[in-house]
């Protein structure tokens, strides 16, 4: 098999209105008339859309009429917007950016899905397949510049279902953007909910003035901040920047000021820096860390009334070059900097390794996963050339995640030393859950079992095609799983030497809705029953459990 690693240069993205990673965005009203309707949940059979469920309430609108369409409240302008939408299979509609210009959405077509239609004939398609299927809630995130690039209307980015799908698309000869922010829904049911944008303008209603600056040598990088208490640097400064004279080389900078605020309002303050720092208004830390950071964004939220404060920013380089960097963000406004545009240097060009492609037989790699927070360690991720993957914890025996299109960003495991280790999904992804899924029919709360001396992993073998079987022994029992892609899902197998005796959890979550005998919709996915089994859905401790019993041999398949 010809081994397929794609060295790539990242683009960093110049523009960074996603960077904002906490401000909350404003809600987006509709006018509602015939026939669009409200809704508080819709559950739609993918097989059978004649048995659409649908319950009143006032969190989703949607329409089930063609070529009806909906506007909204709000002038179309510079905006950001994030929302959920959910299509039948004969789903077809639009988002509609003005008159000339609008994202399709249309599930019969992966192409085009997502793509951006100009002038009402210009396609231009999706950098990715990100596609769930019909009934499944799709993710939209989108930023729109009118204004543009020297007056160009750009599209700067178009993230669906946490996967970017456009990137900076300039829209020369553009015919106009008069119109308003609409929904056409052409054919099938077209149902949004979570509908949230900001609006820019073109104005920086926070500003600092009046700076003064201490710098204070420290003995060393460690995070007591110990100073040789010495004669202090201080003066006045123009702007925060760390380009001071001095001889020091360790050192904190702090700086103070005043905070001119224009009106009463909830600001959002993001620091960027290669070391430790933090933000005080009024005396009161609005953001910081203590800990080392090299140009992780952190940020935090303030409601502040117009007129004048104190600001405070306490700044340590560590051992790393002197870069930080304080943005401010709002309701109705671009984030932009505070500091000296020269104290925050543009990123250099990072590179990435990935396995996009897998040829011929599946790939397997050993790597460590994040999840849920936690580090796992024993996870074997597995890639094939049907483009449906998925890693296991080999601990738990448990399915973490599944994902389809482009494999893996390997960086972090092979760049220079590889130190954490980290594997990380390109593809559309669906998360899933870490916990062990047999269990004894006579104790189904029963406590997680030690995997290292009772639920035991005994390996993994590969069949012909590159595909594991991994194998377990718990309590005088054996048991193996398999999971192979099979008509754009995974196809899990499931084998016991003993039956009547345990039970499997096929899937864990906080809703399990039965749509029929075979077919079950877990949050973002469906469960498909391939085999005749006993399968029943029991609440434990809140969450609900889609279960089981073992009896010989079972099988699902698994699709999004």
């Amino acid at each position: 098999m010809k081994k397929i690693i794609i060295l790539k240069l990242l683009l960093l993205q110049t523009l960074l209105v996603f960077g904002q990673k906490d401000f909350p965005l404003n809600t987006l009203t509709w006018s509602i008339s015939s026939p669009w309707q409200n809704a508080s949940k819709i559950t739609l059979n993918p097989i059978n859309e004649k048995k659409t469920q649908i319950i009143d309430g006032n969190s989703i609108i949607y329409s089930k009429a063609p070529n009806s369409s909906i506007v909204s409240a709000i002038k179309l302008q510079d905006l950001k917007l994030k929302f959920y939408i959910l299509q039948s299979k004969s789903g077809n509609a639009k988002l509609n950016l003005g008159d000339n210009l609008s994202l399709i959405f249309d599930m019969n077509s992966n192409d085009t899905f997502g793509a951006i239609l100009k002038n009402n004939e210009t396609i231009i398609k999706p950098l990715a397949e990100a596609k769930r299927k019909e009934g499944l809630w799709q993710k939209v995130e989108l930023v729109l510049s009118l204004t543009g690039l020297n007056g160009i209307p750009v599209i700067e980015k178009v993230i669906l279902n946490d996967l970017l799908i456009h990137s900076n698309v300039l829209l020369p000869n553009l015919k106009s953007t008069n119109g308003s922010l609409s929904f056409t829904n052409q054919t099938g049911l077209l149902a949004f909910k979570d509908f949230e944008y900001i609006g820019f303008e073109k104005k920086k209603p926070i500003s600092i003035s009046n700076l003064t600056y201490t710098l204070e040598e420290t003995y060393n990088a460690d995070r007591s901040f110990e100073s040789k208490k010495q004669e202090k640097v201080s003066g006045k400064s123009a702007a925060l920047t760390t380009d001071i004279p001095n001889n020091f080389n360790k050192y904190i900078l702090h700086y103070k000021g005043d905070l001119t605020v224009e009106k009463d309002a909830m600001y959002g303050f993001t620091l960027e820096h290669q070391g430790t720092g933090k933000l005080l208004i009024d005396g009161e830390q609005v953001v910081g860390s203590g800990e080392y950071l090299y140009r992780n964004p952190i940020s935090g939220l303030k409601e502040i009334k117009a007129g004048k404060h104190s600001f405070e920013y306490i700044y340590h380089p560590i051992y790393w070059r002197p870069v930080f960097g304080i943005e401010v963000s709002g309701a109705d406004f671009r984030p932009y900097g505070l500091n000296d545009p020269k104290t925050l240097p543009t990123r250099q060009l990072e590179g990435g390794i990935f396995i996009d492609n897998v040829e011929s037989k599946a790939k397997t790699i050993r790597s460590f996963l994040n999840f849920n927070e936690t580090k796992l360690t024993k996870v074997i991720s597995v890639g094939t050339p049907e483009k449906i993957h998925y890693s296991f914890d080999l601990d738990n025996g448990s399915l973490l995640q599944v994902w389809k299109g482009k494999f893996a960003d390997v960086t972090q495991m092979w760049h220079e030393r590889g130190e954490p280790q980290l594997l990380y999904p390109s593809g559309l992804l669906t998360v899933l859950n870490d916990e062990i899924p047999f269990f004894e029919l006579s104790n189904e709360v029963q406590p997680k079992s030690d995997v290292y001396t009772e639920f035991v992993n005994t390996g993994y073998d590969l069949d012909e095609g590159g595909v594991p079987t991994y194998s377990y022994n718990w309590k005088n029992a054996n048991f193996t799983q398999k999971f192979s892609p099979s008509n754009g899902g995974l196809f899990c197998e499931i084998t016991s030497n003993q039956n009547l005796k345990f039970g499997y959890t096929i899937a864990i979550s906080n809703e399990i809705t039965k749509l029929s005998d075979n077919l079950y919709k877990v949050d973002n996915f469906y469960i498909e029953i391939n085999e005749k089994a006993k399968v029943y859905i029991k609440e434990i401790n809140g969450k609900y459990y889609l279960r089981t019993n073992l009896t010989g041999k079972i099988a699902y398949t698994l699709t999004w």
